[in-house]
This record gives C-alpha cells, sequence and structure tokens, in this order.
C-alpha cells in the first residue's frame, strides 16, 4: 500500500465513503498501483461470495436460541 494510502481508506473508497479529495487521489493513483487494485478486488470477490451464503434452516435457529435462553437463565430460577 501507499504510505498515504491505507487499506482503511481503500475500503472507505470501496464503499464510496471517503471524502471527495481522497477519493480524487485514490482515482488518480490507482491505474498505477496494481497492490489496491488487487485489494479492491479482493473486496468484490469477497462481498459476492457473501451473497451465495446460505441462510440457516429457521428449525436450528430456533433451537440455538432456546439452548442459549435455558442457560442464560439466572442459577435457580428454574
Amino acid at each position: 500500500m501507499d504510505a498515504a494510502i491505507t487499506q482503511t481508506d481503500l475500503l472507505l473508497y470501496y464503499y464510496d465513503e471517503c471524502s471527495a479529495d481522497r477519493k480524487a487521489m485514490i482515482d488518480s493513483q490507482l491505474p498505477a498501483n496494481p497492490e489496491w487494485q488487487s485489494y479492491l478486488n479482493s473486496l468484490s470477490d469477497l462481498f459476492h461470495d457473501l451473497d451465495f451464503v446460505a441462510i440457516p434452516n429457521p428449525t436450528t435457529v430456533n433451537i440455538v436460541l432456546e439452548e442459549s435462553i435455558s442457560f442464560s437463565s439466572p442459577v435457580g430460577s428454574e
């Protein structure tokens, strides 16, 4: 990474949450920085992969919630 641009800056850039000045700086230097491009591509791949993460079965979620409630009850309250 360039000393003036951190991974946090690139993450903010990816989410379009960095300042206009920082965005302009990254935009102008991005073509010459394969490490930045690689990091941004990795972020894109990661978030694309997260779109395909399986949603747990509602029954499984209910079992976990019921178990967590039973373990969080104060001693002697049963």
